[in-house]
């Protein structure tokens, strides 16, 4: 029977192993019950062996019996020779998991295992050698005297925890682990290194005896990780999962110290804010990267950058009386950009002068909206005045129901089954409408039917024709004399608007020219020089009397006058001598259109002197040629996008900015390009400036560029600032267009200028580059796509033609669909380098294009 003794200290290891024990049995059970992770496991592995080694280390200082001691002594090392291996794999695990391979399993299996073996199973002298001292007070310890294979154990035991500890530490400080593992894993194991030190160097205990609280010191320190882990919850999946989730979340993420600084981040919210990594922002102050409104405010929208960021912040009481608040940041860049189209949108129907208007039956009143053009049209006061008045032409769904679907000819059709109205077309036809004080005016109606969510409901609009309606009528009563004064050109212009097909129009073109100048034959040609478009005389060249040769030989005649014309772009006189005693003189005539050649007009034999009439024609032809390129593009299922960034200093654009780089401005719109037309080859550029003084300011740097003629300030409507630029320069627009292209985005940004344009598909951006390199250099491709047009997309002006395009847009912002309106058609006119009536014209058309998308669906008219 062995004696006990029990010295104060023994209470320590007694507290230590319980404490350890309890601290392994809750590891154990988290292990089996909640989570089965790697890290959990290990943690679960180094309680065990702690609650044995302080275990059997407590009952080795409670007993007196040197061979019990001993004994103890040798069963201590089954549970702290695991302690170095597993420390490792705890922290690989956090540093570089990636490292712990199989092969690192076996020798840090191997190590605890044969330190065991040594340990239980050699003879004293071998590995273990002690030798029993006085403690003091009348109690006995063992020493360990230090053997070889001892002092390599304590080496590896030392150096391992050494070099773990400062791979956490230095992993915390790369921000790699978060702060408090470090304390736990890297710090805590220090302490009984500590300890085992100053024992070691016979600095503690005094006088060089007593009992090694190494273990009771593992245990103790054990305790407080366990607290640490609990608090942290360092094991718990949900603390794990939530930090993985906002690190993997499309939303940025900041966590803000009282104090400003960021404390935690996720990339997302790196790239929100234009930091290199998340790594960057810890420790930043979040004031410069957010603006301070948005930290001092609720929720609200911020522009950061090109991106429209919408940020939520909440409120956080942290530990110890610490506080902050959290940001969470959202990308709405695109829905801020649907915002500013469906605000654009409404407020073009606000101010176009067609009225436009819904029924909703199931409602009282049934007519629920009427935009102020409307009210206008019908001599009211106000919308409610409106509601209160029965309208006689607005139709509903019972006259649908029962008189059928109306013809865009204004006939109704009637038949047995009704088809079901889902976005069809009711009526499009022109009749005559009462005001509210009885006068009368012609009015062209055009309704539709639309299924939404609210329920079924008719949308319509009507635009007063009584001016167009009363020339139609004195038109018919004179039509020889009008068709004879009539300009050709607004006639054939007329016919494209009503989606003629080029070669009816060519054809039409060359009957027109060749009666106006007496020429006894006329021939359109395609911008080949060699494909005819039409002839009006078949007669000539080639058929009747003329041999077959004869015929091939008047051909290429044209041909070779046509490409002459074409490539030189002016008129080409040549005289074809098949037959030497008639001799028949050709002239042709370049069609061109915004600086672009399409083809070319040629005359036989004219009467009269035909260049200026021929020019009237071949600018038709051009505009003909223009409007079929560009609604290839407009109507094809998948164009090709290209944005082109040009810095060459020398763009009269660029060239003005340099005044402007000294103080911040926004980036500068272009809404207008227009290429030289006779007017000694200047261009004309609209830009819309951020706000009036910059305007003032931009345009006042036009007098210091050589190549800008004048730039002047005018009012936008809501009181947006433009600047009308002319230069002689050349401009982009023109190279875009004679590839077929438009032009969607065109924004100066200082010193860089992007432009944004649709081609047809198989357009090569190569050679697109390399035409605009021929005037700026410095020209590059930024994105090149392919784009599939979305049939579901929202109405926009993407059906009309680049000139209609242009004159609505240039209308709208100088505030001429304002009431009162803020600019006239003759101060548009103005702008755009136009007469009025074209103006008139295209507006006209822009507004049946626009409003024939919006409320006919695919039933175009």
């Amino acid at each position: 029977m062995s004696s006990w003794q029990y010295p104060p200290v023994l209470w320590l290891f007694v507290v230590a192993s319980l404490s350890s024990f309890l601290i392994g049995l809750y590891a154990v059970w988290y292990t089996l019950y909640r989570e089965r992770r790697r890290r959990v496991v290990v943690v679960a592995a180094i309680t065990i062996s702690i609650a044995v080694w302080v275990g059997t280390a407590a009952i080795k200082v409670a007993s007196t019996d040197p061979a019990m001691k001993i004994l103890w002594y040798r069963l201590e090392f089954v549970g702290h020779a695991w302690l170095p291996s597993l420390f490792v794999v705890l922290v690989l695990d956090y540093v570089a998991p990636e490292r712990i391979t199989r092969r690192l399993w076996s020798i840090l299996l191997v190590i605890p295992v044969a330190t065991i073996a040594l340990a239980v199973g050699t003879p004293d002298g071998v590995f273990i050698d002690t030798l029993l001292v006085d403690a003091g007070d009348g109690y006995v310890t063992i020493e360990q005297q230090v053997t070889p294979l001892f002092g390599v154990q304590i080496l590896w035991s030392v150096g391992a925890t050494l070099v773990m500890t400062t791979a956490i530490l230095w992993a915390v400080v790369r921000r790699r682990v978060p702060r408090f593992i470090g304390i736990i894993f890297g710090i805590a194991p220090l302490i009984p290194v500590v300890v085992f030190t100053l024992r070691a160097l016979e600095i503690y205990p005094p006088g060089e005896s007593g009992f090694d609280v190494t273990p009771a010191a593992i245990g103790a320190t054990m305790a407080i990780d366990m607290v640490m882990i609990y608090r942290h919850r360092v094991f718990d999946r949900v603390h794990t999962g939530r930090s993985q989730a906002l690190e993997a979340h499309a939303a940025g993420y900041l966590l803000v110290h009282d104090s400003g600084h960021i404390v935690d981040a996720n990339a997302a919210a790196a790239d929100l804010v234009g930091s290199p990594d998340r790594e960057a922002l810890i420790a930043s102050d979040v004031r410069a990267h957010l603006p301070e409104a948005v930290l001092s405010s609720a929720d609200r929208r911020v522009v950061i950058g090109d991106q429209t960021v919408f940020v939520e912040r909440t409120a956080i009481a942290g530990v110890g009386g610490t506080g902050g608040y959290a940001l969470l940041l959202t990308d709405i860049t695109e829905l801020a950009e649907r915002e500013r189209e469906l605000t654009q949108y409404a407020a073009l129907i606000e101010q176009l002068p067609v009225g436009v208007y819904r029924v909703d039956e199931s409602a009282d009143p049934s007519l629920r909206y009427a935009n102020p053009a409307l009210v206008e049209m019908l001599g009211a006061a106000s919308l409610a005045e409106l509601q209160a008045t029965s309208i006689p032409w607005v139709r509903t769904l019972g006259d649908a129901d029962a008189g059928g679907v109306a013809t865009s000819s204004g006939e109704v059709a009637d038949g047995g089954a009704q088809p079901e109205l889902r976005s069809s077309s009711l009526r499009d036809e022109t009749l005559r409408c009462a005001r509210l004080d009885g006068t009368q005016f012609w009015g062209h109606a055009t309704d539709v039917v639309v299924d939404g969510d609210d329920g079924r409901f008719i949308e319509g609009s009507m635009l007063d024709v009584t001016e167009l309606k009363e020339a139609e009528l004195a038109a018919v009563e004179a039509r020889d004399e009008l068709r004879r004064e009539r300009d050709s050109t607004e006639t054939l212009r007329q016919l494209l608007m009503e989606t003629a097909a080029v070669p009816a129009i060519a054809a039409t073109i060359a009957e027109q020219a060749r009666e106006r100048i007496g020429a006894a034959a006329v021939w359109v040609v395609e911008a080949d020089g060699e494909t005819v478009l039409a002839t009006a005389d078949e007669a000539v060249g080639g058929s009747g009397d003329a041999t077959a040769d004869e015929g091939v030989a008047r051909r290429r005649t044209i041909a070779g006058v046509a490409q002459s014309a074409i490539s030189a772009r002016t008129p080409r006189v040549e005289t074809d001598g098949g037959d030497e005693s008639t001799p028949v003189t050709l002239l042709a005539v370049p069609a061109t259109y915004e600086g672009v050649c399409y083809g070319a007009i040629v005359a036989s034999e004219p009467d009269t002197d035909p260049r200026e009439p021929l020019a009237e024609f071949a600018e038709t032809v051009g505009f003909v040629q223009h409007r079929k390129q560009v609604r290839s593009v407009l109507t094809a299922p998948t164009v090709l996008q290209l944005a082109i960034e040009v810095t060459d200093s020398s763009h009269p654009l660029l060239a003005m900015c340099v005044d402007l780089r000294g103080t911040p401005f926004d980036p500068l719109a272009v809404t207008t390009t227009r290429p030289a037309r006779g007017e000694g080859g200047v261009a004309s550029l609209l830009v819309e400036a951020s706000d009036a003084a910059t305007a003032v300011s931009f345009a006042a740097a036009g007098d210091a560029v050589d190549t800008v003629v004048s730039a002047e300030t005018r009012e936008g409507v809501d009181g947006r600032s433009l600047v009308q630029v002319r230069t002689t320069a050349p401009i982009i627009g023109e190279t875009i267009r004679t590839h077929a292209g438009f032009i969607t985005g065109y924004t100066v940004y200082g010193s860089r200028l992007v432009v944004e344009a649709e081609f047809p598909r198989r357009t090569l951006a190569a050679t697109v580059l390399a035409d605009l390199r021929e005037a700026w250099p410095g020209a590059t491709l930024r994105t090149k796509r392919s784009r599939s047009r979305d049939t579901t997309d929202p109405v926009s002006v993407a059906g009309l033609t680049d000139r209609q395009a242009e004159v609505l847009a240039v209308a709208t912002k100088m505030g001429f669909f304002e009431r009162p309106q803020r600019a006239t058609g003759a101060d548009v006119a103005e702008v755009v380098n136009v007469s009025r009536t074209t103006v008139m014209k295209h507006l006209r058309a822009a507004e049946h294009e626009l409003f024939t998308a919006l409320f006919a669906g695919d039933d175009k008219t």
